[in-house]
């Protein structure tokens, strides 16, 4: 029961590290992509 219960919140915390890591891997994105749009539309 204490290791299943160690294993679930390693699990969470892994989740919510990657959620993390995802979100701003798509905000450098979003950003990146607006930009090059810009430059784009510009040029």
């Amino acid at each position: 029961m204490y290791v299943k219960k160690i294993e679930r919140s390693d699990s969470t915390k892994l989740q919510s590290a990657i959620c993390n890591l995802q979100f701003r891997l798509a905000g450098l994105g979003i950003t990146s992509y607006t930009t090059r749009n810009d430059k784009h539309g510009e040029g």
